[in-house]
């Protein structure tokens, strides 16, 4: 998520990582497995915040307003973002890089501001538009749906400009998880989620608007997963 986390932070953001805790996104698990690993990565979020509230880390970064808090990821970390805010009153927006909503038993709409990008290709056998999304979606406080066409679900992350960097002639042939954006797959979601945080956490708070997030992006689209709003 470097490409993300450096866009951001170059425009006035303060952005913290976390990475998954050992072993709680074991490769190649199921939806029971990895909700089975929901409480840790949950717990590694609030430990996130504790951070971000401790004087010595504003000694060093500058001053934070704990009231404008966003929590966000790729794939599962996007549905970890997603319930943070169900489990955790600090947070004040999320957004989620393409991960499924349908993981957890007994997931709610969430009271925050919400972003959810989807990759054209989206996962493997997976209905589309996800009814548990769209229904989770449309009863938030305020949510927003874009799409990136051309998109893989690897394409959202930093993924096709690693393999770029590394000198391979082309990402690994995964038709779900590449698809023919390349680098602006990174680039374009982290202008998405950019724009959305400028909205849903600016001085004056406004309502995120899917059109206005995607104007300009390379193969942005209204996500059809019917929410858009």
């Amino acid at each position: 998520m470097t490409i993300l986390a450096a866009d951001l932070a170059s425009h006035g953001y303060i952005v913290i990582t976390i990475d998954p805790p050992r072993g709680s996104e074991p490769a190649g698990s199921d939806d029971g497995v990895l909700a089975a690993h929901q409480p840790t990565r949950l717990a590694a979020v609030d430990a996130a915040l504790d951070v971000v509230g401790d004087p010595a880390v504003a000694r060093q970064v500058g001053s934070m307003d704990m009231d404008r808090i966003a929590v966000g990821g790729h794939s599962f970390g996007g549905t970890v973002a997603f319930d943070s805010s169900l489990a955790e009153q600090r947070v004040s927006a999320v957004f989620d890089l393409d991960g499924g909503l349908g993981y957890i038993p007994g997931e709610r709409p969430v009271r925050v501001p919400a972003l959810l990008i989807s990759s054209e290709r989206g996962f493997p056998n997976v209905i589309r538009p996800d009814p548990v999304a769209v229904s989770l979606l449309r009863d938030s406080t305020a949510a927003a749906t874009a799409g990136i066409r051309g998109s893989g679900h690897c394409d959202l992350a930093d993924l096709p400009i690693v393999y770029r960097a590394a000198g391979a002639p082309s990402a690994p042939d995964e038709a779900w998880c590449f698809g023919s954006i390349g680098s602006d797959g990174p680039t374009s979601a982290a202008l998405i989620v950019r724009r959305f945080l400028d909205a849903a956490l600016g001085s004056s708070p406004t309502r995120p608007d899917a059109a206005d997030l995607i104007k300009d992006v390379p193969g942005g689209y209204i996500d059809p997963l019917g929410v858009g709003h």
